[in-house]
């Protein structure tokens, strides 16, 4: 509430002024734009490893399924 009753009867100067208005805004913003994109591009990528990684790691088991014997193998199946 405090914060609020700070800013209050604050008129901006200039409402339509933003960082995309100076060469360094811009230049700043289109940084964090790229950095961000870079980020979630990393992100993703890990994430479709990880799945890839978990669906062998299935594959796998399943296939050691078949060289068990009988009343193991029914074990591990229900």
């Amino acid at each position: 509430m405090f914060f609020l009753n700070l800013f209050r009867g604050f008129q901006l100067w200039n409402p339509f002024h933003s960082i995309w208005s100076t060469h360094a805004g811009r230049n700043a913003s289109l940084t964090f734009l790229i950095l961000a994109g870079l980020s979630s591009f990393i992100y993703i990528i890990c994430l479709i490893i990880l799945v890839v990684r978990v669906f062998w790691n299935i594959r796998s088991k399943q296939g050691e399924l078949a060289a068990m014997r009988r009343i193991r193998r029914l074990m591990y199946q229900v």
